[in-house]
């Protein structure tokens, strides 16, 4: 995917694509725009946080980005896309941007800033921490 020329994703490509950004980018800052498209006077949402994950359901036609919060606690945002009609991407440095369009008209941009970690370690790697701890807390208990 050459930067700067958005690509628009097949969608038996979207659940594979959302799960490697979640593994590659989590942890790094993230900022969702949301249009509705009920016209220029409808609301407008912003959000900006690190990464947890990214994630399409396609039996449920949902995609959800979680954003923030402790890997013990859950995330502090989830944000929800119900029946996404189109994705396309944009895979560029330093920004990688995923436009979501919903069957309502609605858009939302989620763009990925690479390298903007802010305290939230990639998810694979928080994965095996919590394993190892649970372990150890087992060993630790008397027989």
């Amino acid at each position: 995917m050459e930067p700067g020329h958005p690509v628009e994703l097949a969608e038996e490509l979207w659940t594979g694509y959302l799960d490697s950004l979640s593994l590659v980018c989590g942890g790094s800052t993230t900022v969702i725009q949301r249009e509705h498209a009920h016209g220029p006077d409808s609301p407008r949402y912003a959000f900006e946080m690190p990464l947890r994950g990214i994630r399409y359901d396609p039996v449920a036609a949902l995609l959800e980005v979680s954003l923030g919060g402790s890997f013990e606690a859950g995330p502090a945002l989830r944000c929800f896309i119900a029946e996404p009609a189109r994705i396309l991407a944009d895979s560029g440095e330093p920004t990688c941007s995923v436009l979501v369009l919903e069957r309502s008209g609605a858009r939302t941009l989620i763009r990925i800033i690479h390298g903007g970690a802010r305290n939230a370690p990639p998810r694979r790697d928080c994965e095996r921490g919590r394993s190892r701890r649970r372990s150890r807390r087992r060993r630790l208990l008397p027989k």
